[in-house]
């Protein structure tokens, strides 16, 4: 079912967030592998600490306290705090599945389960209803669907090991993402953003997840004077960014349509 994201134009079908009604068996057999599959993730400690997405004991609220705080003390220490704020373009419906099985078993869990996992995802087929009216049968070839439970943890072990490179830290909320850093001067910050970013967006191109790049906000976080903040502008691809001195509510990790 396609609902209607609000203040988007009605008439275009990307304005539309695909919901999948699911059986009442599939919900049932998928909180079976869901509660065992969190269960084993967490005895182990295999999530990554800056995943905030779907786990107990986070929510969107701790995610933004802590890069509030450590933006407030970038304020104290006369720092320059600069943070990039991704936008993923439908990550949920993108998930390659044969790369979200190789990532399951790098992370050792077990055979079996990746097994059920594999039959639950592949061969899924999808029809559309507008209005009373039903569109052909289509095969999904990848994706997690929407709406489901056990998506969202999937959606967390795929982008698991997102890599950290440099100084610069990570602030992920589900499909969410930020790379953030501070420092004395922009260049130094601009400089170490960049090495994070392009260390992201390389990563978000090889697992197939594509990033909106007139989505993607950068923004600067000072009390001390800017200067000439246009020649320290940082880049995804050959698309430059301007800095802003907020970021919109969108890309902001946890303050997603979604979440």
């Amino acid at each position: 079912m396609p609902f209607h994201k609000p203040g988007k134009d009605p008439h275009l079908p990307q304005n539309y967030r695909p919901i999948s009604l699911l059986s009442s068996v599939s919900k049932i057999f998928e909180r079976i592998v869901h509660d065992r599959l969190i269960e084993y993730l967490s005895r182990n400690a295999l999530m990554k600490p800056h995943q905030f997405g779907f786990r107990s004991g986070h929510s969107t609220t701790h995610q933004i306290l802590r890069l509030i705080e450590y933006i407030t003390e970038g304020f104290n220490l006369k720092q320059y705090s600069g943070a990039v704020f991704l936008d993923a373009t439908a990550a949920f419906d993108t998930v390659w599945t044969t790369g979200l099985l190789y990532k399951m078993a790098n992370l050792t869990i077990p055979p079996a389960m990746i097994r059920l996992i594999k039959s639950h995802l592949q061969n899924r087929s999808f029809f559309v209803t507008v209005n009373g009216k039903h569109s052909p049968c289509r095969r999904v070839a990848n994706g997690t669907p929407q709406g489901s439970i056990l998506g969202p943890v999937l959606f967390n072990i795929y982008v698991n090991d997102i890599p950290k490179v440099g100084r610069a830290l990570i602030a992920q909320y589900a499909d969410d993402t930020a790379t953030y850093f501070r420092a004395r001067d922009l260049p130094t910050l601009q400089a170490e953003l960049q090495r994070s970013l392009d260390a992201i967006t390389h990563y978000f191109h090889r697992w197939r997840i594509k990033i909106n790049a007139q989505k993607t906000e950068a923004a600067l976080f000072t009390y001390r004077k800017t200067g000439p903040a246009g020649l320290h502008r940082l880049r995804i691809g050959a698309q430059q960014r301007d800095w802003k001195n907020q970021a919109n509510k969108e890309t902001t990790p946890g303050q997603g349509g979604r979440n």
